[in-house]
């Protein structure tokens, strides 16, 4: 038969084996708050015509709360008017150099009903690219008697994302 104090102390070997790997893992993690995303990586907004055929892109500001809540690093918000038909269509992309705390990708999903639409409609459907099959999100929303299509998806190192818990498990292995 053991003493008591030595089956305490080999319950407790498991436990204490796993603090290294803990304080390890700690340490990696605080390191990756001083990573940052180089120059070279930016996005380059000026690449983005401002005429799609007919369209004529008007580029558009947000103001200094709007901006200071999405927290990116650049934005690109542009309106393409038809001048024939009358049609426009919305351009909105932020660029996130790095997804610090406060600073990380916003999904359509929150912000809009954050700005006083409401998703009436949801889907998904394939686009096909050079990579293959992409699936893109797709929302109905409604503000009053005003109705829009928006079509969603997210860039990352990693490829296109759409889904939400993808793009947060995509933050953590990146």
């Amino acid at each position: 038969t053991r003493d008591p104090r030595e089956r305490a102390l080999v319950g407790r070997a498991p436990a204490l084996a796993i603090l290294p790997l803990l304080a390890g893992t700690a340490a990696w993690t605080y390191s990756l708050r001083e990573r940052r995303g180089t120059v070279e990586h930016a996005a380059d907004f000026a690449r983005v015509p401002s005429r799609l055929g007919p369209r004529i892109g008007v580029d558009e500001s947000f103001d200094a709360r709007t901006l200071r809540q999405l927290h990116s690093d650049q934005i690109l918000a542009r309106v393409y008017h038809d001048p024939r038909s009358g049609a426009s269509v919305e351009l909105f992309v932020a660029y996130f150099g790095s997804q610090e705390t406060g600073s990380q990708i916003h999904s359509p999903q929150n912000c809009l009903p954050g700005s006083g639409y409401k998703i009436v409609e949801r889907s998904k459907w394939a686009v096909p690219s050079a990579g293959g099959r992409r699936i893109v999100n797709e929302f109905v929303i409604a503000k009053g008697p005003e109705t829009q299509l928006v079509h969603y998806w997210f860039l990352t190192r990693s490829g296109i994302l759409s889904n939400e818990f993808g793009l947060k498990w995509d933050l953590v292995r990146n």
